[in-house]
């Protein structure tokens, strides 16, 4: 660096989610503000992993130090550097203990940002809640610049975007659903799978249907939203960004694959042993069926069916006949857009999170 640092901000993160919505934006801001804090990106141990986390965070380029997540106990015994005595931990997804680890092993204020857990909250210096303070993924699109001569290409056709998830083990199973279900769709309807940045290359082409053409894009999530008639995903974060950008979307929740849904916890963790990972997490999931009104984290968040929600044990049939009841039903895509853009999507907490670690 061409200056010397004076405050260490070390955050800690585990998903894909988080990753890009909640740390690109904080850390943008950071630098452009101050140039004399060094960042470094602790990648916590989660079994939510990708594996392909680190990759994604050495290309966030106001980042200084990427730390795996294998590496977390030895960073707690030693660091590559010699760390200020000024410094800010910042919680930004995994598990709110391991961040107080750092706070306690090198002495440094504390404070988190977290979509609704509050345990180890008395440990934290600040605390700042989703639901309550804003969200922080507004400020990620109020930074992002999206390719609007792609858009306007894109725009020219009616299309439908698919993601089929940003972990392996969704991609593994939704892909090859999803591509079954545009097989099923009216040919004058463009269909367009976004990759998340998570998936390998070699992985898109295991389970890459030859035999119909299928368009695909490894990199434009924004443009692609953008440009959406209608968005087909599952429950996941990417559920709130479609609503900042008003795109309608159909959200599906097959039970039939349980390695979709992943469940927190020690329960979460008993459910992923072998015997218990498909019969166990099906049953589950039945039974919240029953209780849970939505798993759509928009339909959560405004407690009301905003993006119509496809669940239980679905085929490509179900899935391209819900897609086309909804392509013929022009007046609820257009109500559905409407009431998107009457949500309340302004949020400040960024500049709250920024004035917490301004020490």
């Amino acid at each position: 660096m061409t200056q010397e640092t004076s405050l260490d901000l070390f955050i800690t993160t585990n998903g894909p989610g988080e990753m890009a919505t909640w740390v690109t934006p904080v850390v943008r801001a950071l630098k452009k503000n101050r140039q004399d804090v060094r960042i470094s990106l602790f990648l916590l141990p989660c079994r939510f992993s990708t594996g392909h986390e680190e990759e994604v965070a050495i290309g966030i380029p106001e980042v200084d130090y990427v730390f795996r997540a294998k590496d977390f106990r030895k960073c707690l015994r030693s660091l590559p550097f010699k760390p200020h005595r000024k410094g800010v931990v910042l919680f930004l997804g995994g598990d709110l203990l391991w961040a107080l680890f750092l706070k306690w092993r090198y002495r440094f204020k504390a404070i988190a940002y977290t979509e609704g857990d509050q345990s180890w909250k008395m440990f934290y210096d600040a605390f700042f809640l989703r639901d309550r303070d804003g969200d922080l993924m507004y400020a990620y699109f109020q930074q992002s610049q999206a390719d609007e001569s792609l858009i306007r290409e894109l725009k020219k056709t009616r299309n439908i975007v698919f993601f089929p998830g940003s972990r392996p083990e969704q991609f593994k199973h939704l892909f090859p659903l999803m591509q079954r279900v545009v097989s099923l769709l009216p040919k004058e309807v463009r269909s367009i799978f976004n990759i998340a940045s998570f998936i390998p290359a070699e992985m898109i082409q295991k389970y890459l249907r030859k035999d119909i053409a299928i368009e695909y894009d490894h990199g434009h999530t924004l443009e692609l939203m953008k440009s959406a008639t209608l968005a087909v995903t599952i429950p996941g974060t990417n559920n709130i960004q479609l609503a900042y950008l008003n795109v309608p979307a159909l959200i599906i929740f097959p039970f039939n694959y349980p390695d979709v849904v992943h469940f927190r916890g020690i329960g979460g963790a008993i459910l992923n042993l072998p015997l218990l990972r498909t019969f166990g997490k099906q049953f589950l999931l039945k039974k919240l069926d029953k209780r849970v009104s939505f798993t759509s984290l928009v339909n959560s968040k405004e407690k009301r069916l905003i993006y119509p929600e496809l669940r239980g044990s679905l085929d490509e049939k179900k899935i391209a006949g819900a897609i086309q009841e909804l392509l013929n039903d022009y007046g609820k895509i257009r109500s559905m857009g409407k009431t998107l853009m009457d949500l309340n999507k302004e949020s400040n907490v960024l500049d709250k999170i920024l004035e917490a670690i301004d020490v």
